[in-house]
């Protein structure tokens, strides 16, 4: 914790992936600024009773905020419709983004190399809610199955994909009953993008989105965060968060320095 010059207060939290995911990390500062503004008795415990579903195993930068307002969303929802978007339901903020940005980076790859890879595009899906083995929200670990699929380079045609990849995992683990089965499909989803991604001949974007996890809503008694942002990585990741002020999603986006002037435009 420390303060600014014009006054304010800065939280930063840094947590391990080891330990858990970022659903767990909201929760744990929820249950922190409730704790500081109220009482202690008011916080609601964690669970961590996940170890009887997955047992622990062995197994063997710059970053810019590029965001997108409620009227962006709706301008992007608009312009895959009249590209022939045919999912059978409404394009989310997160899919839409997530197919602009794919692009857009594939375009700044394509200005450096005569011949561009294939692009490959990776999303994490939170698990929790999405089968009954894992019912309670307050759940802690790292429970989240990640989604990987070729795609087309055209927006509408982008968006199309994203929407029916996401939904026909969700669909998938809906199903599923058996705790062993659960979670060697999770494993296998992570061990299938890992091999894609170790084999190089891919153009691999990773996408983890964040929203509804209601940063902004952390009062710890000194009144609402203003501003929500995130730490850059060593590989090519965006992170998509709320935009609490405009209604929208700012895509936080991991690139090289060289690469942003060659994309600045």
């Amino acid at each position: 914790m420390s303060s600014s010059a014009c006054g304010r207060i800065v939280v930063g939290l840094r947590f391990s992936h080891r330990i858990a995911g970022m659903h767990t990390m909201s929760s744990f500062l929820s249950m922190w600024a409730t704790a500081c503004r109220t009482s202690i008795n008011k916080v609601i415990h964690p669970c961590f009773d996940i170890s009887s579903i997955f047992p622990p195993s062995d197994l063997t930068k710059l970053e810019l905020p590029f965001m997108f307002d409620s009227q962006s969303i709706s301008k992007l929802k608009a312009a895959a419709k009249r590209g022939g978007f045919d999912s059978g339901r409404e394009p989310s903020r997160v899919e839409l983004v997530t197919a602009l940005s794919s692009i857009a980076l594939l375009d700044i790859a394509k200005l450096k190399n005569t011949q561009s890879k294939p692009l490959l595009i990776a999303h994490t899906v939170n698990l929790r809610g999405r089968t009954d083995l894992l019912w309670h929200e307050n759940s802690c670990g790292n429970l989240y199955m990640v989604v990987h699929w070729k795609s087309a380079v055209e927006f509408n045609g982008m968006v199309n994909v994203i929407c029916d990849m996401i939904s026909d995992a969700k669909t998938k683990y809906a199903t599923i009953i058996d705790k062993e089965k659960l979670c060697s499909t999770m494993v296998n989803s992570q061990i299938e993008f890992i091999k894609s991604v170790s084999i190089d001949e891919e153009f691999v974007i990773v996408f983890s989105g964040r929203c509804r996890y209601r940063p902004y809503e952390n009062d710890f008694g000194w009144g609402k965060p203003v501003f929500v942002s995130n730490k850059s990585v060593n590989f090519r990741l965006i992170v998509l968060i709320d935009d609490e002020e405009r209604g929208g999603v700012n895509a936080w986006i991991t690139i090289k320095k060289k690469r942003k002037r060659d994309g600045s435009s």
